[in-house]
């Protein structure tokens, strides 16, 4: 008798992990998917390199920016590879950070992005999260294990603009995606605060940014960005901060940040990360 119950107790996890092993293979497979067709939907783009000549006519925080970060001449970013390690806050009311590491997909022209994170739990259990944004839709999704559902939402006029600004807020990693052009344009607020307008598929979002004295962003925000919570979504209060700004390929990227809500209860500090390692690919 023994003999069976072991025998049932090892077909019942030899099924378990194959499952486990089988969902983690497709979530991985839907990643890279995901992955190529952004980066295989960006197309050329007549502006190929950094003009400082175009920058004439911006606010003057913004101009002083791209000078800083960017060399005249050099060639626009079309797509970004970003790995990422940090913490993240899985709950508003207490602190509950868990590591996460993460791989970040962003292109230019036309903007997109794709956010892939583990998030550790208790031992070996943890959550996957991609979320992202392309070609006038967006999309949100997080399981257990690869395996249990729990929250997959996509195209919602709220999750798209609530991810067109997450875009423009971290375009800071991928400077040339913030060049004024067709979809993008910057309004003067004051001598340290700039507002950016990101137009796309009918679609409008704008964020602030707030510059230091060194002319760097280390700071961004919104009064309204959609807030889900149990699947109802709600405008709040939005913002992030950027820091340690290190030269990679030319330009100055912050390497550190954390984003908070502004809830009508509490601040709700929810991200710290720090960027591990860049790959660009130019426009040629």
């Amino acid at each position: 008798m023994l003999i069976y119950i072991i025998a049932v107790i090892l077909i019942v996890l030899f099924v378990l992990i194959s499952v486990l092993i089988f969902s983690d293979m497709k979530w991985k497979r839907e990643t890279l998917e995901l992955g190529q067709s952004l980066i295989k939907g960006t197309p050329g783009k007549s502006q190929k390199r950094v003009s400082f000549d175009k920058l004439e006519g911006l606010p003057e925080p913004v101009q002083n920016y791209f000078k800083l970060v960017l060399k005249d001449g050099q060639p626009i970013i079309k797509a970004a590879k970003i790995k990422q390690s940090g913490l993240f806050n899985l709950k508003k009311d207490e602190e509950d950070w868990k590591p996460f590491n993460a791989l970040h997909l962003a292109t230019h022209f036309p903007p997109g992005f794709m956010w892939d994170a583990k998030i550790k739990m208790a031992g070996p259990l943890h959550i996957r999260v991609r979320d992202g944004y392309s070609n006038g839709k967006g999309m949100m999704n997080a399981k257990v294990m690869s395996l249990i559902n729990v929250a997959n939402a996509e195209s919602r006029e709220e999750l798209i603009k609530a991810a067109m600004q997450r875009y423009l807020a971290e375009a800071v990693w991928y400077p040339t995606a913030l060049l004024p052009d067709e979809k993008l344009k910057w309004t003067a607020i004051d001598e340290k605060r700039a507002l950016a307008e990101l137009s796309d598929y009918g679609f409008t979002v704008s964020v602030e940014f707030r510059f230091n004295s060194n002319g760097e962003i280390n700071g961004i925000y919104s009064p309204e960005r959609f807030y889900e919570e149990n699947g109802s979504y709600t405008l709040q209060k939005w913002g992030g901060f950027h820091s340690s700004y290190k030269e990679i390929n030319g330009m100055l990227i912050p390497t550190e940040g954390k984003v908070e809500w502004y809830l009508e209860s509490d601040k709700y500090t929810y991200w710290k990360g720090t960027i591990d390692d860049i790959e660009f690919e130019f426009y040629q």
